[in-house]
């Protein structure tokens, strides 16, 4: 599913007006229409009696009057106040307002904010309020009565459905602009918007429904837009069924090298996650004074011992070793827990100098390679690297704030500049390709906030390149089954003390229900966070 920014989405949507012949006032019909029944989908059975509607001068003011008039006629009462004079409406917006009087329905148009005040008394009796102030093209802070509006609406404590963004949150970054509407839920319309999927503006979203309006494909497609959210329908030709007569090595080998006193556990989680992605063999170079520990951890993965330091760490000598470790493999992962001294550095240098299959870098491995991509840059084989936001910055020798400030360039920036494929770790994980393709994961929750889950998903994009797969799907399906791995467990067991391993033994069942067409999460819904109680 596509990912916009605000001129995209208007370039789209004049395309498919002016040039393609569909007209604004049926897509703003269809706009409301949809919103209008989202929301009485959240009241069944009649129970949603009052609502209160502001709304703009634009189309998202007309949006508010469609909505206005098509819960009037399913029973429900609507006070309506438009923040701007009538004379000042034109357009569709206008075309719909009409049509909202001649029905018989009052709008109060003000730009007073006793009036607005005045109003807000009436808001207080109705259950929900229905946000149609300001659209996604808004690139200024809310000022004037709009400000007072935004304020009043977040006073009240009521439900708040947001018509395309919540009035005064950035569609490019996110972020607030001077006061923002905080939705119980919103609908947009045609494709999501950068700011509604990155942190802050996914708080300030609630629950997100992507509404089809009726824009033709054809428009979507010529805007060329490179940005996605990862579903699970960008994998459906990706997982075929396996074949009867297939056996381990048909689905590739996987070497891991990660380990150090201390720190067994980073590569036992990094074998376990590329065995459980699917990959036939797989083997766990470690530090030879821990390969006793971790042939007894391991069940299913190998060990291979590599010269030590005597202090549990890689030795330099272990560079030679790890190059003729990985001759023959099919991928390669690197860094989980081997510190950052001498070895480490001539361990993650040699290996991808040396490697002919993919790689894999992350957590010390990226850590030897700050403020030195050269490394990267000349890897003989394609190169997955999974910072988080302190090791992107240590990357790209900026402040880690700056980073979490813009995530999708900083992704872009580092992939273009290495030509690597980048996975930004975080809440919404951002995948990115050399060629400018980048993704989102909107899966997730706060109980991957633990120790290990990092070294799983670096495991398990091992194991999904061992099986052949391109790097930038490879990454991208790893993100995505990961953090769905863990949406899983945490429906099972809870978010608070969620362990690596319980969202790794989900991993096998997410493969299959997306294999099989099980998968039943709706893509067009991003569902919110609960907000705490007021």
């Amino acid at each position: 599913m596509k990912l916009v920014t605000a001129r995209e989405m208007a370039a789209i949507d004049r395309r498919a007006i002016d040039e393609l012949g569909v007209p604004g006032v049926v897509l703003m019909e269809n706009a409301g229409r949809i919103a209008a029944n989202e929301l009485l989908a959240r009241f069944p059975g009649g129970r949603l009696r009052s609502a209160a509607i502001l709304a703009g001068s634009g189309n998202n003011g007309g949006d508010g009057f469609v909505i206005a008039r098509h819960l009037m006629e399913r029973g429900v009462k609507v006070a309506v106040i438009c923040l701007k004079e009538r004379s000042g409406l034109q357009g569709d917006a206008l075309t719909n307002l009409e049509i909202l009087e001649n029905l018989g329905q009052h709008v109060t148009h003000t730009t007073d904010k006793e009036v607005l005040k005045g109003f807000g008394e009436w808001i207080f009796w109705a259950q929900v309020v229905v946000d149609a102030l300001l659209g996604t093209g808004l690139d200024r802070e809310v000022g004037g009565i709009y400000r007072h509006a935004v304020e009043l609406i977040n006073s009240l404590g009521k439900p708040v459905l947001s018509v395309d963004i919540p009035s005064g949150l950035s569609s490019d970054t996110g972020r607030p602009l001077g006061a923002c509407v905080r939705a119980w839920l919103t609908v947009t319309f045609g494709l999501p918007k950068v700011g509604q999927v990155l942190f802050p503006g996914a708080d300030y979203v609630g629950d997100l429904k992507v509404a089809d309006i009726g824009i033709p494909k054809r428009a979507v497609l010529d805007q060329g837009v490179l940005r996605d959210i990862i579903t699970h329908h960008d994998f459906l030709d990706t997982l075929a069924p396996r074949k009867a007569d297939s056996h381990k090595g048909t689905y590739g080998h996987a070497a891991v090298v990660a380990g150090g006193l201390g720190f067994s556990g980073a590569a036992a989680l990094c074998g376990l996650g590329a065995a459980r992605m699917g990959a036939g063999l797989v083997t766990v170079g470690v530090p030879e004074g821990l390969n006793p520990v971790l042939e007894a951890k391991l069940t299913e993965p190998m060990t291979f011992p590599l010269a030590d330091n005597g202090s549990g760490e890689f030795a330099v000598e272990a560079a030679s070793q790890a190059v003729a470790f990985i001759e023959g493999k099919d991928a390669v992962s690197i860094g989980p827990g081997i510190g950052r001294g001498e070895g480490a550095h001539a361990l993650v240098r040699a290996v991808l100098a040396e490697a002919r299959c993919p790689v894999v870098v992350d957590a010390d491995g990226l850590n030897v390679l700050a403020r030195d991509l050269a490394p990267l840059k000349d890897a003989r084989a394609p190169v997955i690297v999974t910072p988080h936001p302190g090791e992107m910055a240590r990357l790209l020798d900026v402040s880690t704030k700056e980073v979490q400030k813009d995530r999708l360039a900083a992704a872009q920036r580092l992939a273009e500049e290495t030509s690597t494929v980048v996975v930004l770790k975080g809440a919404r994980t951002v995948v990115a390709e050399p060629g400018g393709g980048v993704s989102v994961c909107v899966s997730g929750n706060p109980g991957m906030a633990s120790g290990g889950m990092g070294d799983v998903l670096t495991g398990m994009a091992a194991g999904a390149l061992a099986q052949g797969m391109d790097p930038f799907v490879a990454a991208r399906l790893s993100v995505f089954v990961h953090a769905e791995a863990a949406d899983r467990a945490a429906a099972k067991i809870g978010e608070r003390g969620l362990l690596a391993t319980e969202a790794a033994r989900e991993v096998p069942g997410i493969l299959r229900d997306i294999e099989q067409g099980l998968f039943e999460r709706d893509p067009s819904f991003i569902p919110g966070r609960p907000q705490p109680s007021r």
